[in-house]
């Protein structure tokens, strides 16, 4: 983990972020604590989108596939997850970039290259968001919570691995959440059902979604 040093921004001076045209610095210590009842589900709607995309997307064979098929298809399947776990919490901002609003972060789901970077078109937006810069692509212009992104990559058989939650500013990776952490907080998907007037409760973990072959 990379500490970030030598930064004049102040967490709760906002008239100085607004002057820097900055967002609120993030940490490592703070994220994993304020975001400690949604890594989980986070972690656990990713594993559910594997499932979706295995039984909607993965028939297709790779040679018949178009180019961006996977990422594109798999990125659906986050989205749709998203909304299942947290229904208020989504939004789409301009160019219809979908992210979810948590807690006083932004949170995008994008693909990791070999370096661990989003694997991005380079634009001025891309280059804003990643120096944390408070533009207009998220609606909202009056608060500057910090961006974070919920990577991943795949592998060489081109399933979805390394589920992972990276903090990016003045342009390199300042820390990362690793799948390992993220699984310390375990989350429990509860669903009541009424079989014969008794109410049964089945639990689910997100350590018991395993990744389809």
């Amino acid at each position: 983990m990379q500490k970030i040093t030598n930064r004049s921004l102040c967490k709760d001076n906002e008239v100085d972020l607004y002057r820097q045209g900055k967002r609120r610095l993030a940490t490592y210590e703070e994220v994993e604590f304020d975001l400690k009842k949604d890594l989980g589900k986070l972690l656990y709607g990713f594993n559910k989108a594997i499932e979706m995309y295995n039984e909607k997307y993965a028939i297709v064979p790779l040679h018949k596939r178009v180019r961006n098929y996977s990422a594109i298809n798999f990125n659906q399947c986050l989205v749709l997850c998203a909304f299942e776990e947290f229904s208020n919490n989504c939004f789409f901002g301009k160019y219809r970039r979908f992210f979810i609003s948590l807690n006083g972060y932004i949170i995008q789901f994008k693909k990791l290259n070999g370096k661990g970077y989003p694997m991005n078109i380079k634009t001025g937006n891309v280059s804003d968001i990643a120096n944390q810069l408070s533009l207009d692509l998220f609606g909202d212009t009056q608060n500057y919570n910090p961006i974070l992104f919920f990577g991943y990559k795949t592998d060489k058989l081109g399933q979805f691995i390394s589920p992972q939650i990276i903090y990016i500013d003045e342009g390199k990776i300042q820390f990362t959440i690793t799948e390992d952490n993220m699984n310390k907080f375990e989350f429990q998907n509860i669903n009541f059902e009424n079989e014969d007037e008794n109410i049964t409760v089945k639990i689910k973990e997100s350590k018991k979604l395993k990744r389809a072959n």
